[in-house]
């Protein structure tokens, strides 16, 4: 039997140790032994490792290696459609920032000195790899873990909740997933995001590590507070964390209160919101010719209070003493395979078992007595809450047979406009598998039966067919007034935006991949060089009055010509900070001058690539007096093209 000795924390940062370490009863029982471990990320398996144990209790493997390899940080929204540039979002979130990932452990060996070797489970069994943390996933994000970071990264200062620091800002908790300095300064037009952790569902919120129980919520809305010279609140807005605005959320009403669900839910698990004036204008939202500085934090939804479910008055049959008492859970249950699976459960009132098959690559949710199964390990069971289990209650999810389709009010809906999100639904009237609605001017299907609905919808008119459905509903993504919306408690510290008092004639904007795999900015102010590499590849060609021989008319005939063949150049340049303050010139010089990621940002808000080539960067000492100013050399990150001859 393996166990497990020590695992990786909740979210970590892909570049640093992650360490799995196991020990076994049959280590140093039977012949050619080793440990087989088989990691998985992204729902997909990646690596089998066989580990030769170097002592006589346990051993042990860092993946940190491989699976860094499924984790980047490129600037695409995924949120919205048509590859724009992460700086310029309202809200969005990277395709490849974070992931999912899964270690399962097995064993390998011989049960004779001469025997061939076997793969055991970890539980005794003949098989694949079983043996891993329960159902809790853990994460890994494209940051990096420094050596001083110790054996376990704290990546708790980083989660969002309520319980907020009562001493002065800055805090060490509640923060944006960045080092920059919390006061920094902005000019009008210029872009800027911020990034925090952005958990979705409720089992990833709850966080259990170190002996510590933790929460960190989901990013509802932003707020923003401008203010005057004389540090007096002038105005103030708030902007939502929702689809219409490249988010996750379905909508801001308390329609949503529930959180919807995504096949894709990890990928947004870190959300970007845009900070800067020009995506102020983005939101819509306009501030005073007064403002002298704006702020900036993160909230979550306060939901509102649920009714509480009336009793039915039900028959009173003769109880039964064999009836167990039934431990009653509503899970949320998702297939990540490409076929069928089957899931395994135990329906009101208990006592016997019952199976149903859910499709490739969809959610369903039951109310068991016990923690469904599956024969795939893949398949991920979340509880997600408790119910009531009085009476025998419909099986949510069998595949319908010959028999008349079943009906029932609690159902689950695929949202057809964008084949994505599913949401669960608490109806007035019965509905039935197939059958299509309109709610919120988008059209549903409904692809399960049962289920525990979290919207309570009084939805009468079903149709037959999406065509049907799309001529009432045209997936118009109705967008709720301010006044329907959900209110919203402070989650995160403030971020401070200072308007400067004098501009200057030369403003390059930068953007940088930070060590947390998220994304800096900053102005440089200081003169700015600008060069080309060029480097010519030339041909000799013969005159083409060679022929005609000697001749004054054709005299120049006579000449050789140089022609150029290719023409490959390279942009280079030289930028400089200006006079910048000490904390602005040490965090620049740990994050910007030693980014794999930087580029140059157009008014438009375009980006260019740019390659820092300083192969030495000296940190300022904070002691030295005065002003510093950071110059950093480059070279530009696409291929420049002139005509060849």
């Amino acid at each position: 039997m393996i166990t497990l000795l020590s695992t990786p924390r909740k979210y970590q940062p892909a570049y640093g140790n992650s360490v799995i370490q196991f020990s076994s009863t049959a280590q140093t029982a039977y012949y050619k032994y080793r440990y087989v471990v088989d990691v998985y990320a992204d729902n997909n398996f990646i690596s089998r490792l066989k580990i030769t144990p170097q002592n006589n209790s346990w051993g042990q493997c860092d993946i940190s290696e491989i699976i860094r390899n499924y984790t980047n940080s490129n600037p695409i929204n995924m949120g919205c459609t048509g590859n724009t540039p992460i700086n310029t979002c309202k809200w969005g979130w990277l395709n490849e920032d974070i992931t999912n990932f899964r270690v399962y452990v097995g064993e390998e060996y011989a049960t004779t000195e001469n025997g061939d070797t076997l793969i055991y489970d970890g539980n005794g069994n003949v098989g694949d790899p079983a043996v891993s943390w329960g159902r809790d996933e853990k994460y890994i994000f494209n940051g990096v873990k420094e050596w001083f970071d110790g054996k376990y990264y704290n990546s708790s200062v980083f989660y969002l909740n309520t319980s907020l620091p009562t001493t002065p800002e800055p805090w060490d908790t509640h923060r944006y997933l960045t080092n920059a300095p919390r006061v920094q300064y902005i000019q009008e037009g210029e872009h800027a995001t911020l990034a925090a952790l952005n958990p979705t569902l409720i089992d990833d919120q709850l966080i259990s590590e170190g002996g510590l129980g933790q929460v960190s919520e989901a990013v509802y809305s932003a707020r923003f507070e401008f203010y005057d010279i004389n540090d007096s609140l002038v105005s103030s807005a708030r902007t939502y964390n929702t689809i219409d605005n490249c988010g996750w959320r379905l909508n801001c009403s308390g329609g949503t209160a529930t959180l919807p669900i995504f096949v894709d839910y990890q990928k947004k698990y870190i959300s970007y919101v845009g900070t800067g004036p020009a995506n102020l204008d983005e939101h819509g939202i306009l501030y005073p010719s007064s403002t002298k500085y704006y702020r900036v934090c993160l909230e979550k939804a306060t939901e509102p209070p649920l009714p509480t479910p009336s009793s039915t008055p039900q028959p009173t049959p003769t109880p039964s003493p064999t009836i167990s008492a039934c431990d009653c859970g509503v899970y949320d249950i998702y297939n990540p395979y490409e076929f069928q699976v089957g899931i395994q459960y135990e329906p009101c009132p208990g006592g016997e078992m019952a199976v149903f098959s859910l499709q490739s690559l969809s959610y369903a949710q039951v109310e068991s007595c016990t923690p469904p199964t599956s024969d795939f390990k893949d398949v991920v069971i979340t509880l997600v809450g408790r119910c009531q289990c009085d009476t025998p209650t419909p099986t949510p999810t069998p595949t319908p047979s010959s028999t008349p389709s079943p009906t029932g009010s609690n159902f689950i809906a695929l949202n057809r406009c964008d084949d994505t999100t599913y949401a669960h639904f608490n109806n007035t009237t019965g509905a039935t598998i197939g059958q299509f609605f309109c709610y919120n001017n988008e059209v549903y299907e409904i692809v399960t039966l049962g289920g525990g609905g979290f919207i309570s919808s009084n939805i009468t008119t079903f149709y037959a067919d999406y065509a049907s459905a799309f001529a009432v509903c045209p997936c118009g993504g109705e967008i709720p007034s301010e006044g329907s919306c959900l209110d919203a408690e402070q989650i995160s510290e403030w971020f401070y935006y200072y308007f400067p008092e004098e501009c200057s004639s030369t403003n390059i904007r930068l953007m940088f991949e930070n060590k947390l795999g998220t994304y800096d900015y900053y102005t440089f102010k200081g003169a700015e060089d600008l060069g080309y590499n060029v480097n010519r590849q030339t041909y000799t060609e013969a005159p083409e009055l060679y022929v005609d021989g000697w001749d004054d008319n054709t005299y120049y005939g006579w000449n050789y010509t140089n022609k150029v063949w290719n023409n490959p150049q390279s942009k280079s340049g030289i930028l400089r900070s200006g006079y910048i303050p000490k904390s602005d010139a040490i965090w620049l010089s740990e994050e910007l001058s030693r980014s794999p990621r930087v580029y140059i940002i157009f008014p438009d808000g375009d980006i260019e690539p740019i390659i820092p080539t300083n192969t030495e960067v000296v940190i300022p000492n904070p002691k030295r007096p005065g002003q510093i100013e950071l110059i950093l050399e480059y070279n530009g990150g696409y291929k420049e093209l002139r005509q060849h001859n």
